[in-house]
């Protein structure tokens, strides 16, 4: 352990605290550059969450190259990424939720890291098929921690809708998997490249090639994934977008039935000079008597232009409307008697007559403010307005209405300007209605369970929504329930359509079930998430196991050639100590041949010089196989030369016959010899030993009969045979001189009939590129044939 208070290890300690302090800094940017990359595939409905999170990986391979020296650095990279995403919150929830993510994380990291240290010694470039299948699991399980922790933390503070829950676990841990399969591998190895100071410049970074395929497989899955989840996320706000259509379709209808019976109150205005009462209810009560007034209808009534209110006042009272006055709403809320003005629209007649909309007579609807927008802008335009939300005077509910207005100018005339409208508008036509009946009774009944919003866009966005309808509740929401936000709806799965009437702007938003959701999940995703994953895990162990055998295969080569040159070597070596044996050996052997001559020339007894003779003869035959010895160690060690030159063919008979001739008195053999005087181009020294061993053979193999070596002449070459009347060669033999492959190699080598003499033969004819013809049997014996190069320079007797 480096004791810092050392003065001998202070410049140590400060190296490794920058180097540290260096390491968490860039752990943590890449942290937070691989969230803001992640956040680019984000899938774009439902819980916003990534099916390829980098940083997963990154937490992995830091923890796998440093261990808990990583922490700092993906702490602090997390919990930045955490305060930047959620920065709509309150300080306290912010740092709360940063803090229990990032611990979350690290904690997925930490525990996936030590399974695959405890069961994958090569992890993460993994060295086996079995290696990658539990390194994969490990991945598997570490990644459920975050994503069950932080799921539940965002769902407890409202951040995942509660019927998206379970869907966000799975793309949560789908993302973290995902993360740490493709990106592990290739930052640990970066990791470690750039500790040893030679990244990408002495030796780039070396990723197996199952590793690569298990990362693309799974980069593969997760977008098809994607693709498909998008796919259902689209048609499922397709089917959005066309029932919110339908409502907002339906709503305009409504509203323009409503316009027309606006325009049949003006109709009736036109068609009198005054308008009573009577007059008033028997035709309402004919045109909406017989087919009600629209759903969601309060009242429809005449309100005219009044210049004089106690005119107007008086005019009621006669018409048995004794307390009628004309009023507008207090302070307190309660009826008080108009100001001055110049102009007012008082309601006069109303349709239809009860208790509660008795109370609305004598009310000016220019006294308040929106009414009165609503009045001017259909007094100017001469179309059909509308105002909300409005509160009716007669009723004692704070429930949002909707006042709706059609001018009426005087019969005859055609105003074409705003003055010349203020100049003959005569009064108005108008309806209330009560906004969520005529929605709830406008929209058609949906089969599937769906939430259908209403929002006035004129309004600020926290006043905008008025009434919220349920299919699955066949009604309005409770009264209790939290106002609806358009903003927050679209967050998640919706449609929306546009309703434009009478100079007002309505929104109409469709927002998803839980059991809507489900029915457009049809675990297709799932299923070839699952199945591209286990076919790049199975193509993925299959070629590290192939990897694998070739591996063991080049190991076990490297073996066999190591071996075998060893072999080679031992023999070489077994070979050149058998020469230098022999040749050490020669020299006693010549000295003791010297000395038994010179006894059998010495004056020895009778029964003493057959012992002498049998010494000489075996010292001889000593001699000969120490010289067969010697011959094979040079032949074996290649410290011979072939010199090739012409020379004429009785010089080797000479001493040919000296060496044969004795060898077949002592057998009682008839020995034939006739080489001629045939000039030949090889190497004289070579060739005596190459005839002298096959004629040594010969002699040895013949009980009794006839050696010969014979040379015939031809145009070209010089035709040597010898013959021996012997036993013939076994297929051993021949393959010794190079003639047959009829025996396996092992076979000649256990063989007792091996010699010394065939061996050095093969090689002596293949140095001299001669090719021996063998011809063999047990009745006829052997014959040996080869040709000589023949020299056309010199004379012979051809």
């Amino acid at each position: 352990m480096i004791r810092c208070g050392a003065p001998a290890n202070v410049k140590l300690c400060v190296r490794l605290k920058a180097e540290d302090i260096a390491v968490t800094l860039c752990i943590a940017l890449l942290w937070i550059v691989g969230a803001q990359l992640g956040f680019y595939v984000a899938l774009n409905q439902g819980f916003q969450t990534t099916l390829l999170w980098i940083p997963s990986g990154l937490a992995l391979a830091g923890l796998l190259w440093r261990g808990n020296r990583a922490v700092p650095g993906l702490f602090l990279g997390a919990f930045t990424t955490s305060v930047v995403q959620f920065y709509m919150l309150s300080p306290g929830a912010i740092s709360a939720i940063a803090i229990i993510a990032s611990c979350a994380v690290i904690l997925g990291g930490a525990t996936t890291a030590y399974l695959m240290r405890l069961l994958t010694p090569t992890a993460p470039i993994w060295g086996s098929a079995r290696d990658m299948l539990i390194g994969t699991a490990c991945m598997a399980v570490g990644s459920a921690i975050p994503a069950f922790i932080n799921t539940s933390l965002f769902d407890a503070v409202g951040l995942v809708p509660e019927d998206a829950v379970h869907s966000a676990i799975g793309i949560y841990w789908l993302g973290e998997f995902g993360g740490m399969v493709v990106f592990t591998a290739p930052l640990f190895i970066v990791f470690k490249m750039a500790a040893k100071g030679n990244i990408a410049l002495t030796s780039p970074a070396k990723i197996t090639s199952p590793t690569i395929l298990l990362a693309v497989f799974t980069a593969s899955a997760l977008s098809i994934f994607a693709w498909l989840k998008v796919n259902e996320g689209e048609a499922l706000t397709r089917s959005l977008q066309r029932d919110a259509s339908i409502a907002a379709n339906s709503l305009t209808r409504a509203l323009e039935a409503a316009g027309r019976d606006l325009e049949s109150i003006r109709a009736l205005v036109y068609a009198h000079d005054r308008l009573y009462k009577s007059e008033f209810l028997r035709f309402s009560e004919t045109e909406f008597g017989s087919r009600g007034l629209y759903p969601g209808a309060q009242a429809l009534s005449w309100a005219p232009k009044v210049i004089n209110p106690p005119e107007w006042e008086r005019g009621m009272r006669a018409a048995g409307e004794k307390e009628s006055i004309l009023f507008e709403v207090g302070v307190d809320g309660g009826r008080v008697r108009v100001g001055n003005r110049d102009e007012y629209f008082p309601v006069e007649l109303i349709y239809p007559p009860s208790d509660v909309n008795n109370r609305a007579l004598g009310f000016d609807l220019g006294s308040e403010r929106n009414r009165r927008k609503a009045l001017e802008r259909a007094r100017d335009t001469g179309l059909t307005s509308m105002m909300a939300p409005i509160y009716l005077v007669q009723s004692d509910k704070r429930m949002a209405a909707m006042l709706m207005c059609l001018p009426i100018y005087s019969l005859g005339t055609n105003p074409e300007s705003s003055s010349e409208r203020a100049e003959h508008l005569t009064g108005f036509a108008t309806g209330v209605f009560y906004i969520g009946s005529v929605f709830d009774a406008a929209i058609p009944q949906f089969e599937a369970s769906i939430t259908l919003s209403l929002f006035d866009l004129s309004l600020p966005n926290s006043e905008q929504w008025y009434h919220s309808y349920s299919n699955a509740t066949s009604g309005a929401l409770k009264s209790g329930e939290p106002r609806p936000v358009a903003s927050e709806l679209r967050a998640h799965f919706y449609g929306e359509s546009l309703v434009r009437f009478a100079g007002h702007r309505w929104l109409v938003i469709a927002t998803p079930s839980s059991s809507f959701i489900s029915s457009f999940s049809t675990g297709v995703p799932w299923s070839a998430l699952l199945l591209i994953l286990t076919l790049g895990l199975g193509l993925s162990s299959i070629l590290i196991e192939r990897i694998a055998a070739r591996k063991r295969i080049e190991m076990e080569q490297i073996k066999t050639v190591s071996a075998l040159a060893e072999a080679n070597a031992a023999n070489e070596s077994k070979s050149y100590f058998m020469a230098a044996a022999s040749h050490d050996i020669k020299q006693p052997l010549y000295a003791l041949g010297i000395l038994t001559d010179t006894l059998l020339m010495s004056d020895l007894k009778k029964e003493m010089r057959p012992v002498i003779e049998n010494v000489s003869k075996s010292v001889k035959e000593m001699s000969l196989h120490f010289d067969t010895l010697m011959d094979m160690g040079r032949f074996q060690d290649g410290s011979f030369e072939v010199n090739l030159g012409e020379f004429v063919m009785d010089e080797l008979a000479r001493r040919i016959d000296l060496e044969v001739a004795p060898l077949c008195n002592e057998k009682n053999l008839r020995w034939h010899l006739d080489l001629g005087d045939y000039a030949v181009i090889s190497d004289p020294e070579l060739l005596l030993r190459l005839l002298r061993n096959l004629l040594i053979n010969a002699v040895s193999y013949t009980v009794q009969g006839d050696v010969s070596c014979i040379a015939r002449a031809t145009e070209k070459t010089i035709e040597i045979c010898i013959y021996d009347t012997g036993p013939g060669l076994s297929k051993e033999q021949q393959f010794l001189i190079g003639q047959t492959n009829t025996a396996s190699r092992q076979n000649v080598i256990d063989s007792s009939e091996m010699q010394l003499g065939f061996s050095i033969v093969n090689r002596i004819s293949r140095a001299l590129e001669l090719t021996i013809e063998v011809n063999t049997s047990a009745t006829i014996g052997t014959q040996f044939r080869f040709e000589l190069q023949r020299s056309l320079t010199s004379g012979d007797n051809s």
